[in-house]
């Protein structure tokens, strides 16, 4: 039994069960069968599609709108009565298999005016050689870096202009709202992320994206205004803490932590990006006063000061810090630097009565622990 959706101003046949209503991300994973309908006349295009509906509607459009559509009935009748004048419908969801025969059945039904044939020819898929050697032929052209640049140049045009960026965001919000698409794409990425040779050349690729200037300025200035936006700060922070609350995730990430400082040239590295970053004043500042802000609110300090309370690092990881302090200590300047900091901060009255109120707290908790 099919189930399709009624078709105002249209007499259907008593073999079709009507009207059932679908959800959007139902109908974004579903084939079916659709009309392009002249809303006045009540004329129509009737055709099947294994895409989602509202991908083959916009695809239906962008040839109208350019003039360009294979079906001249319903190209010429666009141009004369306008995008405005047309709605698209959908008349039946069905599986793939009974595509053929559900369009032949509304076909029969509706007599659509704009189709140039009243006949439905079966699609013929290609073969698992055709698709392998298509499939070859589409990874050599890609191959080539002037097809590849040529490719990007295209998609940063397109890019560029907000509106198709919102649509493309709105369509991808859409698609993840449905939690079997979301499944099915979380599944692909894991698969590929398995991959060793798959990690190792995105590595690379990202590594050789941000060795320049202007690409990691770029990057780096839409991250920092994300987070400035409230709402998507909240909600990253949410993401990371729901991912944190996972025994076996925080374990992995401590992990693969780990084994990176393991590895001198990483540790360097990383050594070398934080001096660079502690160096420049504003950086410090800003730091200081993002501190001063999180400290601010009672309840965070608690979630911190429970956090830090009875946590002991290990005899290893003391050591490390100690040693990392001397030698940071043993460089006249960086002692006079931090001696001339500690003056200015204890020069302001309130800054030392807080300090004094925090060390009689400790020691009041260190108590009642003991």
């Amino acid at each position: 039994m099919t189930t399709a959706l009624a078709l105002p101003g249209f007499e259907l046949p008593e073999t079709v069960d009507h009207p059932a209503r679908y959800s959007a991300p139902i109908l974004a994973r579903l084939a079916g069968i659709y009309a392009i309908v002249h809303v006045e006349s009540g004329r129509c295009y009737v055709g099947q599609t294994r895409q989602r509906f509202e991908r083959r509607w916009a695809d239906h459009r962008k040839e109208l709108n350019a003039g360009r559509h294979r079906n001249q009935h319903l190209q010429r009748a666009w141009i004369k009565y306008g995008a405005d004048a047309f709605e698209f419908r959908v008349l039946e969801v069905c599986t793939v298999d009974g595509l053929d025969a559900a369009e032949q059945q509304w076909i029969d039904a509706l007599e659509p005016a704009f189709n140039i044939t009243r006949q439905v020819w079966p699609v013929i898929s290609p073969s698992l050689e055709t698709r392998a050697k298509l499939s070859t032929r589409a990874r050599k052209r890609y191959e080539d870096p002037t097809e590849r640049d040529r490719n990007r140049a295209g998609l940063r045009k397109y890019y560029e202009d907000p509106a198709n960026r919102a649509r493309i965001v709105a369509q991808c919000r859409e698609a993840m709202s449905d939690p079997i698409i979301r499944a099915k794409v979380g599944a692909g990425l894991r698969k590929y992320y398995k991959d060793p040779t798959a990690r190792v050349k995105l590595g690379e690729r990202t590594r050789k994206r941000y060795e320049d200037p202007a690409e990691h300025l770029k990057s780096h200035t839409a991250q920092r205004k994300r987070w400035e936006n409230p709402a998507e700060h909240a909600k990253m922070s949410k993401a990371v803490r729901r991912r944190y609350e996972d025994p076996a995730e925080r374990a992995k990430v401590g992990a693969r932590s780990r084994d990176r400082l393991k590895n001198p040239v990483a540790r360097a590295k990383m050594g070398e990006q934080s001096r660079k970053y502690w160096a420049d004043p504003a950086k410090r500042a800003e730091q200081s006063e993002r501190s001063r802000k999180r400290f601010e609110d009672p309840t965070e300090r608690a979630k911190v000061s429970a956090g830090q309370l009875g946590k002991l690092l290990s005899p290893e990881t003391r050591s490390r810090v100690s040693a990392g302090l001397r030698k940071h200590y043993e460089d006249p300047a960086e002692r006079a630097r931090s001696r001339e900091m500690m003056r200015a901060r204890y020069a302001d009255p309130a800054y030392r009565a807080k300090m004094l109120a925090a060390r009689r707290a400790r020691a009041e908790r260190e108590r009642e622990h003991q």
